[in-house]
């Protein structure tokens, strides 16, 4: 995957879904109006577009209700299923599902995939929930950055036995009376933030028997860094 390549990401993109799903719950909303109203004049057409509308929000349905599902598993006291993942690849989906909102003004997104194990044991789920939330926050940091500042660099590396996954953005950075609170549960920066989305993406890191760790890049802006051990050789 080297060298970085690029990936457009919109500004919206951490509400993209919940968004889809509003929208297509309107069009539907619409279209059983007029079917019922009787001003449908090509019921085939419009049928079409409510099979659609169906396979839209069900996809969505689907992909919510397994994070929900890892969440309660992660927070109850089931364990977790873990198979073995290429990281890679995890990260590489993750991303592209940002890239797909019909947004008219995005932020750059950089993935900067490196040589990690090609075999890591993994909860795919969380670890790509925990990378949507990163650069949800990343994006929302940058909403008072010049349109063409706004830049996520997404990173991976391997070294000294561990593999590191790095979400950077080009904002105005952590204030520093916030720092040793940024994973504190309902602490938050934003005015419509719930304060929970970074202690849930730490207790991912920590699930894994790994960490999640904040700071401001000596470049500008933040940057959020998961390190997870890799297994020793026998």
């Amino acid at each position: 995957m080297n060298p970085a390549q690029e990936i457009p990401l919109p500004e919206t993109a951490g509400r993209g879904t919940a968004q889809r799903r509003l929208a297509s719950a309107l069009r539907l909303q619409r279209l059983l109006t007029e079917i019922s109203s009787g001003f449908v004049t090509r019921p085939e057409l419009e049928t079409g577009e409510i099979l659609a509308i169906l396979d839209d929000v069900i996809r969505a349905d689907k992909r919510a209700a397994e994070v929900i599902r890892n969440l309660r598993e992660m927070l109850g006291d089931k364990p977790v299923h873990r198979d073995f993942h290429c990281l890679n690849e995890l990260v590489a989906k993750a991303c592209a599902l940002f890239s797909n909102d019909p947004a008219s003004e995005g932020v750059r997104l950089v993935l900067d995939a490196g040589r990690v194990p090609a075999r890591i044991k993994l909860a795919s789920v969380q670890i790509q929930q925990l990378l949507a939330n990163l650069i949800s926050n990343a994006s929302h940091a940058m909403i008072d950055t010049p349109p063409d500042c706004r830049r996520i660099i997404v990173q991976t590396r391997a070294s000294d036995g561990m593999v590191h996954l790095r979400v950077r953005d080009h904002g105005h950075g952590i204030p520093p009376q916030h720092l040793d609170r940024i994973f504190e549960p309902f602490h938050t920066t934003r005015r419509d933030g719930l304060g929970m989305g970074l202690a849930i993406c730490r207790r991912i890191a920590q699930a894994h028997g790994g960490t999640l760790k904040a700071a401001n890049h000596e470049a500008g802006g933040a940057e959020f860094t998961f390190s997870l051990p890799l297994p020793r050789a026998e």
